[in-house]
């Protein structure tokens, strides 16, 4: 969806490989069959290769070897899916990697980029990204905590490339919520969903162009 959205339908139904860094992952992005993956080449059917990279220190307790896996072939498709891995923080990933490109997508899954416990090891990593200008997708929990992660990517300079709003796709197991907070401040019980709302950036707003 965030591709389609990005470069249009046309050229997403001409590519034949991507590559997707998922940063900041942890033990939740590499939990289940790497099949898992195939279902990306569903989606768009001319993929031939699909390669997945894992960066983030929570690896540390799932750590995978850096070499490159082949993922397991999925009934008769014939699109092939490499898995690696980093336990690094993404900016220490990219600056100690000379033949890195920027790839063709790049996601942060309920990252709490706006979360003050998180943001300044946040920032080197979303300023590395709009300077590339890597189309970035950030999800959340919530509605509120991806307008507030969307708010902190503008402020550091983002150009927006999709507001935030709710995923199609997000996940639909619910998880109870004790402390959810109203608009007034109250806070009552509720339930949130794994990647429930998403938004995309994609290089520097016009506004915070460098000269």
């Amino acid at each position: 969806l965030s591709l389609r959205r990005a470069f249009g339908d046309t050229a997403v139904s001409q590519m034949t490989d991507i590559t997707v860094h998922v940063i900041g992952a942890g033990t939740s992005e590499m939990y289940g069959s790497e099949q898992k993956f195939y279902e990306i080449s569903n989606l768009i059917p001319t993929l031939q290769k699909i390669e997945i990279v894992m960066v983030g220190p929570y690896l540390k307790t799932f750590q995978r070897d850096l070499t490159a896996n082949v993922c397991d072939p999925w009934k008769d498709s014939t699109c092939r899916i490499t898995l690696t891995t980093s336990t690094e923080l993404y900016h220490d990933y990219v600056s100690k990697d000379p033949t890195w490109t920027p790839p063709t997508i790049a996601v942060a899954q309920n990252s709490g980029i706006h979360d003050p416990r998180f943001k300044e090891l946040w920032r080197e990593t979303a300023l590395l990204l709009i300077e590339k200008e890597v189309l970035f997708v950030v999800t959340g929990f919530t509605a509120a905590e991806a307008e507030a992660d969307a708010a902190t990517l503008v402020g550091w300079g983002a150009k927006v490339e999709q507001p935030p709003q709710e995923n199609p796709f997000r996940s639909l197991r619910p998880f109870f919520d004790s402390i959810a907070a109203l608009p007034s401040g109250e806070t009552v019980p509720d339930f949130y969903y794994t990647n429930a709302h998403f938004s995309m950036i994609r290089g520097r707003a016009a506004s915070t162009q460098r000269t």
